[in-house]
């Protein structure tokens, strides 16, 4: 089957290298060059393409496991001087004064995505063309398409460095939690103790489990000790001491 064409512009992953960054304001982003290879450049800034898009001025940024798989090229269809990817925390400075209306899932226009999978998955900011072929947030300024939907506002007594942690790991570790149906009195393994593994042990006791066991070791088994000073609820085990055979 066909798959249908995307309602956006995609594969902007430069916004000056596709003609569509601002003609006089420039921005510092960090791109990917190469294997092994990323570079701080001067571009420009975004512009607004789409009925629907926002501008937001990046205040906060993070880094994320993930990075490591573009770093090493292990995910298809980079492009030198593609914007790397990140979570963000943001102020908005300018929106699209047209309703975008429906459709809003249909963001990704790989093909070779939909040849692999036999479907798409939504757009990634700046994670190859692969998933759009959007710009990442590594950058001072993004262009975030659908920003009705795709922006959290924050309360303002929310600092940007508490807000931060919606755009990635507090997320993923309430979902590994919620989709696996943890309930009242259930036991619970998790099996790696970094940022993600230690707020999903932590949001399983929130969830009322019985028992949650946080499995590590080798050279992350300081790990272990850390965790127990934060959530002293939470057993851990290094799987690197047991007994082999």
């Amino acid at each position: 089957m066909t798959p249908i064409p995307p309602s956006i512009a995609t594969g902007i992953s430069n916004y000056e290298e596709t003609g569509h960054g601002d003609p006089v304001l420039k921005m510092k982003a960090l791109t990917w060059q190469a294997l092994n290879q990323v570079k701080l450049l001067e571009t420009a800034r975004p512009t607004i393409v789409d009925d629907g898009d926002v501008i937001v001025k990046i205040t906060g940024s993070t880094i994320c496991g993930s990075d490591l798989h573009l770093l090493h090229s292990a995910i298809p269809e980079l492009h030198k001087n593609d914007i790397f990817w990140a979570m963000n925390s943001a102020v908005l400075l300018r929106k699209s004064d047209q309703d975008p209306g429906s459709a809003k899932w249909r963001t990704n226009g790989s093909l070779s995505e939909h040849a692999l999978y036999g479907r798409r998955t939504a757009d990634m900011f700046g994670y190859s063309h692969f998933t759009g072929g959007f710009a990442g947030g590594q950058a001072e300024f993004v262009r975030v398409p659908y920003g009705d939907v795709n922006l959290l506002p924050l309360p303002d007594d929310v600092p940007d460095e508490v807000g931060l942690y919606l755009s990635d790991v507090l997320c993923t570790s309430w979902n590994a939690v919620v989709d696996t149906g943890v309930q009242p009195g259930d036991t619970v393994a998790v099996w790696g103790g970094g940022p993600v593994g230690q707020m999903a042990g932590e949001f399983a006791v929130v969830n009322g489990a019985k028992r949650v066991i946080l499995i590590d070791g080798g050279q992350g088994r300081w790990r272990l000790n850390f965790v127990k000073t934060k959530v002293p609820q939470l057993e851990t085990i290094d799987y690197t001491a047991l007994p082999k055979g």
